[in-house]
């Protein structure tokens, strides 16, 4: 018997929302499997309707919420669970119901069904960045592994979650990224970064102008520079220009764009309340250390500061901390004669007080000029720990002011270049004797199973300084002459 002309529609999907809600009497049970067995329309609205519901559950269980910027979220799981659950409670009360009856209906009368959805599976994102390097990096519970090798590449959307230490990303598209401390970023395609939480630096080269890092509120776009930005826990970022231009980009809550563009030692700070740039004052000491990790260093002790901005002058004035040492970034070139160096300096030592190495011509070498400026007479000691060997030191006058011109940058003034006492120099023997106890006196060692750590003892209440040069690698050759 058919009941399709006596049964409506209406009917049978209250029936059908009985039961997917649990609230079906017996009664109604009976009846709507009476429908389904006997109704031709009544199992088509079931069929239809059961389809729909299933395609709503799939939808549920990929719903995430999307940020403005284009990256892939941090996972959450709980919509997911939810959708499997309801999926496996419809699907059993589907199966118990009506599959007897379905069968019987198709084995009396062939229906045309449509074909079924084959949805292909999403290729692998595309790899975007690589781990070059890290000094003493800790990883977030955000990683998928609890270590991240150096040589790891990583895919767009994947999240990176420093807790310590540091690391340098490289993009494919030519961005040197440094991060360090507690940090959350992703990288979508190539040319966009999301900065959560954290500090980073960001080196641009020209094929890469354009690039954005983004973070809750504001879009720092480059325009062929280096800059670092901050993002704090309660979303206000600030971003800094080290040299180059950025377009510092925020929108207010009427969707009036505001953009502010900076320049050199130029700063500004998003309001996360009123969301709008102010501008702060340029302080490159915030990025002291992934500047430092940019430039070659891996770590140094307390007393240690790191200058990033090229010196103004041979023997700056303006660096004299008490129990402070500067560390100042030259430049990178290749030898074009022999250069005669220290291994170190140590006059208590026995035979040459400072034994010597030669440099052959060709050698690429990386040089740091050490500046001890105390204003009173004291006493520092410390270390300096470098990513790259350390392949001389020249500690004298004379080697100083000859190779000030090969090393230093070209925004530095040589005027007072061959100033009295500004290098280390051995005291004389008088001095010695004079003062009793040898281990008041200046000392420098390097260390390590591959010579990457320097050691200092530096006494004195005048200017000291000597250079570190380190072996540079290939890649990072950069002519002394070359513009910052």
């Amino acid at each position: 018997m058919n009941h399709h002309h006596t049964t409506s529609r209406e009917a049978v999907l209250a029936l059908i929302e009985s039961m997917l809600c649990g609230e079906i009497t017996s009664e109604e049970h009976q009846q709507l499997n009476d429908l389904l067995r006997d109704d031709d329309r009544a199992r088509l609205i079931f069929i239809e309707h059961m389809d729909l519901q299933a395609e709503l559950l799939h939808l549920a269980g990929h719903a995430r919420t999307v940020p403005d910027y284009a990256l892939m979220p941090r996972p959450v799981g709980g919509a997911t669970v939810r959708a499997v659950a309801w999926t496996l409670v419809a699907v059993t009360v589907v199966a118990l119901m009506i599959v007897p009856s379905i069968i019987g209906y198709f084995a009396r009368q062939p229906v045309a069904l449509p074909a079924p959805k084959i949805t292909p599976k999403p290729g692998p994102l595309p790899i975007v960045a690589t781990l070059v390097a890290d000094v003493d990096a800790r990883w977030g519970e955000a990683m998928e592994t609890p270590t991240l090798p150096v040589g790891t590449e990583l895919r767009a959307g994947d999240w990176i979650e420093l807790t310590s230490g540091a690391a340098i990303l490289e993009l494919r598209c030519g961005v040197r990224c440094v991060m360090s401390g507690r940090t959350l970023l992703s990288f979508d395609g190539g040319q966009n970064c999301f900065l959560d939480t954290g500090l980073a630096t960001f080196d641009v080269p020209p094929e890469a102008i354009g690039f954005e890092v983004r973070t809750r509120g504001a879009t720092f776009v480059d325009r062929g520079t280096q800059f670092g930005v901050s993002v704090g826990l309660m979303g206000e970022s600030e971003v800094h220009v080290f040299r180059g231009l950025v377009d510092a980009q925020a929108e207010s809550d009427d969707g009036t764009p505001q953009v502010v563009r900076l320049s050199r030692q130029q700063a500004a700070r998003l309001n996360p309340q009123t969301r709008m740039l102010v501008p702060t004052r340029f302080n490159a000491n915030t990025f002291a250390v992934p500047l430092a990790i940019a430039a070659g260093v891996a770590r140094f002790t307390r007393n240690v500061r790191f200058v990033s901005e090229p010196l103004t002058e041979i023997v700056p004035p303006e660096l004299t901390k008490f129990g402070h040492v500067f560390l100042c970034p030259e430049t990178t070139t290749v030898l074009q004669s022999e250069l005669v160096v220290h291994e170190r300096f140590d006059f208590v030592s026995s035979g040459n007080p400072t034994p010597q190495r030669r440099l052959s011509a060709g050698t690429q070498l990386k040089s740091f000029l050490v500046h001890f400026s105390p204003g009173r007479e004291c006493t520092v000691d410390g270390q300096i720990t470098f990513q790259t060997p350390i392949a001389g030191l020249i500690v004298d006058s004379t080697g100083l002011v000859t190779t000030d011109p090969l090393f230093a940058s070209r925004e530095t003034s040589l005027q007072d270049a061959d100033r009295p006492l500004r290098s280390i120099e051995t005291p004389p023997d008088a001095v010695i004797a004079s003062r009793g106890n040898v281990a008041l006196y200046d000392r420098l060692r390097v260390s390590g199973p591959e010579r990457k750590t320097l050691t200092f003892h530096l006494k004195g209440a005048q200017v000291d300084q000597f250079r570190v040069l380190l072996h540079a690698p290939p890649e990072s050759s950069e002519s002394h002459n070359a513009e910052e």
